[in-house]
């Protein structure tokens, strides 16, 4: 996983990354917007969680529109010495849907079970361990020949005994989809 922060507004000298360059299938938005005076009441919270609500969601459902990417928005909630914060959390799917969410300003927790496709890895995967002596040239064949199989290397040990040992592999691929 490679983490980017962003800013809406780069200072001289600062570059803007994109996610979905890299690869990325969920983008993390975290924000901490300050309002503006202290909140006193309910309709004052509720004016600055409005605003915050449009400015972010916004945001992140056109952004998901437009990379084919799931968007994370988890907002910093409650008062500090000097700022009040509106908080707001939600997931907007790539088709800019929101699928979860908190309903108010209120500080809170958004649990949400992120679908499988959405980081790509399928939910079942099946495991296997192969040994190999230490030999150049079979490791070399016999990681190639697990990899044409589908299978990914988790990790491998080291040989038991040295150059005459033998290394265990221990490898995953989705359940159900290769044969071999």
């Amino acid at each position: 996983m490679t983490a980017v922060q962003r800013k809406r507004h780069l200072g001289d000298g600062e570059r803007s990354l994109r996610a979905a360059a890299g690869g990325a299938r969920l983008v993390l938005f975290p924000a901490a917007p300050g309002l503006y005076g202290r909140r006193t009441d309910d309709a004052s919270w509720q004016a600055g969680f409005s605003w915050w609500e449009g400015c972010s969601l916004g945001d992140a459902r056109r952004h998901a529109r437009r990379l084919g990417q799931w968007i994370a928005l988890p907002g910093q909630a409650g008062v500090t010495e000097g700022e009040d914060f509106p908080g707001f959390a939600a997931l907007v799917s790539p088709a800019g849907d929101v699928t979860a969410r908190l309903p108010d300003w209120r500080e809170a927790t958004l649990i949400v079970d992120i679908p499988p496709k959405l980081t790509g890895m399928p939910q079942d995967w099946e495991y296997l361990c192969t040994a190999n002596p230490h030999d150049a040239a079979t490791l070399t064949d016999h990681m190639n020949q697990m990899a044409r199989r589908g299978w990914e290397l988790l990790t491998v040990t080291s040989s038991a005994r040295g150059e005459t040992g033998t290394h265990l592999f221990f490898w995953r691929r989705p359940a159900g989809q290769h044969t071999g």
